[in-house]
Order: structure tokens, then C-alpha cells, then sequence
């Protein structure tokens, strides 16, 4: 965790107090408090009350405002940018995939190398860093361009910018251009499409497409040898049914010797394909999980756990 200032009780304010006050008070109050702890209810109300400033002085206070918030991993101190629901949603993650906990802290060793494919804002990334004192280089690739700018705010607010390196690269079967579909453009969200695949509909929604951008994408083997990158000892992919692709432009990555254990998620009608994909280059299968959905049903989504055959 970076260094913080010493922490002063902030001035209880009620919501009368803050409708009370002119924006422009609401701002210098809310620049004071920001050197102390604020009171987090008093300073979502300031935002709001400020938004009636002027635009530069309504995007000095927003500056000043952004969040953070403690993921859920007891062992170390991860904090991570929270200015979208989904973000927040993001801080949960331990929990969510215990799975994924457990294989960073008894699979990854120091001196390691993790590829971590579909990144997002960070979370896993962050806990391999944290977990090894940093004594494991991730490479952390993330494609949505919110979502690589909170990887990296990420990075930067948890001091781990020598054992994480982001990258902006999207992974798939061939080295082409081809497109990125947004299923929201908000940072931490997930469930967007490549090329001609729409993105999952939202709960409700029909799949649409808010933004096709055009996307750089790289076979996983052509990247490292272009870019001499370090053959990966670790690889964890998860890639919203995008899984077979990043598979099979990662041919030469699966087989090489130095590659020992993969987890991945795995959409329930690619299972068979992924694990023969995976079995050809070696591996085995350590461990399954199972995924359960909000309505207490399995979800058409689970992970494995591969490690390479003796």
C-alpha cells in the first residue's frame, strides 16, 4: 500500500448542512477533506451538489474525488479504483474465485512468470504481486480501453509497477486487425465480443454493440517472439468465450517446457475442444470448478485447472 497521511476525524455533515451550501463551497469543503478522511456518504453528496460548477471546476473536484476501495483479500492490503459499478463488483473477486486465490499462492513461485489474459482492472494481477513481495512478473493484458486505463491507475495506487506490466494487446488465432465490440463502455465491465461476435447481452437486453472498435490482435506466439517476451510459467485466461482463439494462437506457448500450469475459464460449449487443445501441448487436468449463478442454477461457464504431465 502507498504511504497515506495521517488520518484526522472529518466534520460530521448532514445531508441539510450540504444542500445548504453554495457548490462552490461544497468544493473547497470537499478539497479539505480530501487531505483528511472524508466521511464517504457527506462527500457523495458533494459531488453531486458540485456538479452545478462550472465545468473546469467541476472536473478539478471530480479529480479530487476519485475512489477507491479494499478488495476482499485478507492475506494482503489491494486497493482498487472504484468509479464504476463494476469496478466495485471487482473488489470482490477473492471470494468470487477462490479457486484462482489458492492457485496464485501455491502454484506461482518467485522468479515466475504469469501471463494473465483478460486482466481486467487488475485484481489477480495485483494478487500475485502482493502475494510473491513481488518477486513475480506479471503481464497483465487487457484490450478495453476504460478498463486498461483502471489496470493501470491500479498498478500505480498498489506500488506494483516493477512486477506488473499491462498491455494493451487483445490475444486471438491469427495476427490481424480486426475489432473490439463493447458490450458498455464503463471500466471493469466484461462480456464484450471480437470480429463478428456481439457482445453477451446485458440481463433484459437484447446484445448490442455500444462501440466496434478497430483492434490490434496478436497470436499469443507470434507476440512473444516479436516482442522477445519471456516464455510465460504461468497462464490464466479468461476471455468471455474467446478461449478456443487465444488457444490456438498459443500452439508453441502450451508446449514449451517451461510452461507448468494454466487456469481457465471455460464456456460449457467449448469444454471439449479446450481440453483436447490443452492435453495435445501436454497438460493434464488438475482441478475443475464449477460456477453458480445468481438463481442458485450452474452457469454455462466453469474453470480448469491444467498443469503439465511429469
Amino acid at each position: 500500500m502507498p504511504s497515506q497521511e495521517p488520518q484526522t476525524e472529518s466534520p460530521r455533515l448532514t445531508p441539510e448542512d450540504i444542500a445548504s451550501m453554495s457548490p462552490r463551497d461544497c468544493a473547497r469543503l470537499a478539497a479539505q477533506l480530501l487531505q483528511r478522511v472524508p466521511n464517504k456518504s457527506s462527500v457523495n453528496l458533494m459531488e453531486r451538489r458540485a456538479a452545478e460548477l462550472p465545468d473546469p471546476l467541476a472536473i478539478d473536484l471530480r479529480d479530487r474525488l476519485q475512489r477507491s476501495v479494499q478488495m476482499d483479500y485478507s492475506a494482503h492490503e489491494i486497493e482498487l479504483v472504484m468509479d464504476t459499478k463494476w469496478e466495485r463488483w471487482r473488489a470482490a473477486s477473492a471470494a468470487r474465485e477462490p479457486w484462482t486465490i489458492r492457485w496464485i499462492e501455491q502454484y506461482l513461485r518467485p522468479g515466475d512468470v504469469l501471463f494473465d489474459v483478460g486482466a481486467n482492472v487488475g485484481a489477480y494481477a495485483l494478487v500475485a504481486a502482493k502475494s510473491s513481495a513481488g518477486e513475480v512478473t506479471t503481464f497483465a493484458f487487457e484490450p478495453g480501453f476504460a478498463t486498461f486505463a483502471a489496470l493501470c491507475r491500479n498498478i500505480v495506487l498498489n506500488d506494483c509497477q516493477a512486477s506488473v506490466v499491462p498491455m494493451a494487446i487483445a490475444l486471438g488465432d491469427k495476427t490481424s486487425l480486426s475489432s473490439f465490440n463493447y458490450r458498455v463502455l464503463e471500466a471493469g465491465a466484461a462480456g464484450h465480443g471480437m470480429a463478428d461476435r456481439l457482445p453477451a447481452p446485458l440481463p433484459g437486453e437484447a446484445a448490442a454493440t455500444q462501440y466496434e472498435q478497430p483492434m490490434p490482435v496478436f497470436r499469443l506466439d507470434d507476440l512473444i517472439r516479436s516482442l522477445t517476451l519471456p516464455n510465460p510459467n504461468h497462464l490464466k485466461i479468461d476471455v468471455d468465450a474467446m478461449e478456443l482463439e487465444v488457444l490456438k494462437g498459443a500452439e508453441r506457448t502450451l508446449a514449451h517446457s517451461d510452461l507448468r500450469s494454466v487456469l481457465i475459464e471455460i464456456d460449457n460449449s467449448l469444454r471439449e475442444e479446450a481440453h483436447a487443445l490443452l492435453r495435445s501441448a501436454g497438460l493434464r487436468t488438475k482441478e475443475t470448478y464449477e460456477v453458480t449463478a445468481n438463481d442458485g442454477s450452474l452457469a454455462n461457464y466453469g474453470y480448469a485447472l491444467f498443469v503439465r504431465a511429469p
